[in-house]
């Protein structure tokens, strides 16, 4: 990790360091400044790699697959059909962490690696969502919480295969990447402990 501009070592879980990081600066802050502070996770990022605590959450289930996962993009753009960032195709060793099993047809095994996929990255959302309350509480716990803005961001990249079987799609615009912004404005009209949705 680099912390201004240095290369440091950590020992722990990525998500649960960057946490740490950021509840340490807010402690150590001028408490009486203003404070801006961008906490972002690595974890919805390839490889998905969960921690312990979610490591098997999920593993007596089947996520459902999808209604678009086997689109022909026969209705989509060039873009789309170009794009390399397919569960059958482009998931690799790494990011399916074990050997398919043997045996399996095209069908099977494109099933096969979306739930190893799809599990995986709901486990590093789970730890995010457990380091984001973790933000929360402390803004409660030290009395900051009715006079913060919290905004949520996402680069909007994945998919999680409803678009015809993609993992990916920062190739091409996402609608929903044109509300983060408006979010942000919007946030600055609410009062204390309001919520808006997009």
């Amino acid at each position: 990790m680099y912390e201004m501009g240095e290369e440091k070592q950590y020992e722990g879980y990525v998500t649960d360091i960057i946490t740490d990081l950021s509840l340490d600066w807010l402690k150590k802050r001028t408490e009486d400044q203003p404070f801006f502070l961008m906490c972002h996770h690595k974890a919805p990022h390839r490889p998905w790699e969960p921690d312990a605590k979610h490591a098997h959450m999920y593993d007596e289930v089947d996520i459902p697959e999808p209604v678009t996962f086997n689109d022909d993009y026969s209705n989509r753009s060039n873009a789309a059909k170009e794009a390399t960032m397919r569960i059958e195709s482009d998931l690799n060793e790494i990011d399916l962490k074990v050997e398919p099993p043997e045996g399996l047809t095209p069908a099977e095994l494109k099933s096969w690696k979306y739930q190893r996929y799809i599990k995986d990255y709901l486990r590093v959302v789970a730890s995010i969502d457990d380091n984001v309350g973790r933000m929360l509480d402390y803004l409660d716990e030290a009395g900051l919480a009715d006079n913060t803005i919290v905004i949520y961001t996402s680069d909007q990249g994945f998919f999680l295969g409803t678009t015809a079987g993609m993992i990916s799609g920062s190739c091409m615009k996402n609608r929903s990447a044109c509300h983060s912004s408006s979010a942000i404005q919007k946030a600055c009209e609410l009062g204390p402990r309001q919520r808006i949705s997009l």
